[in-house]
């Protein structure tokens, strides 16, 4: 099951319908070049690297091995997978916070962009829901302090404060999505 809806996100931009986040974020850009969140990337490293990180998060060769893939792996995972799946999960994390390591900044690349907008909403997700179902916590977790400045970045723009969720609801939705009950694991 994914995404968990099931239902991958669409949008019809002047009569064309594009399918998938990060294509959607492509053909905005396209049609709306200002303002740029990648006129920045001046060079072909660091298009590569914007790139590579959003491949971290979407990436339709190795889409089992995406972390919002892992993350949700792990969410479900029983008795028998729990320990590999948290692992890999982790080990995905891991990944992300090297990204984030890479520009001296709070984001993953020199300037807020396309990638911290794609990255959002799973970061946002399994920031609420692995307390709650996995007792495991991205924020404020030591291990992860470009995570956490990242979020603190974000939280800092007036733009994400007025769309991101609550925890609450990201709970609700995942006891509703896949069933889950409550406590942590």
């Amino acid at each position: 099951l994914w995404p968990p809806t099931e239902q991958p996100p669409a949008v019809k931009i002047n009569g064309k319908l594009v399918w998938e986040s990060a294509l959607i974020l492509d053909e905005l850009e396209k049609e709306f070049p200002t303002p740029s969140l990648s006129s920045f990337l001046e060079n072909d490293a660091e298009k590569e690297r914007a790139e590579r990180f959003r491949r971290l998060c979407e990436n339709p060769e190795n889409p089992q091995d995406t972390f919002g893939a892992l993350g949700y792996g792990w969410m479900r995972a029983n008795a028998t997978t729990e320990t590999a799946a948290r692992q890999r999960f982790e080990e995905s994390l891991r990944g992300i916070e090297k990204a984030l390591g890479e520009t001296e900044g709070p984001f993953f690349l020199p300037e807020f962009s396309t990638v911290d907008i794609i990255f959002t909403p799973q970061l946002e997700r399994f920031a609420a829901n692995l307390p709650t179902f996995k007792n495991f916590h991205i924020k404020n977790n030591p291990d992860y302090p470009r995570i956490n400045a990242w979020f603190n970045a974000m939280d800092a723009k007036e733009s994400y404060r007025k769309v991101k969720s609550d925890p609450d609801t990201l709970n609700s939705l995942m006891r509703k999505i896949f069933g889950m009950g409550g406590g942590g694991g």
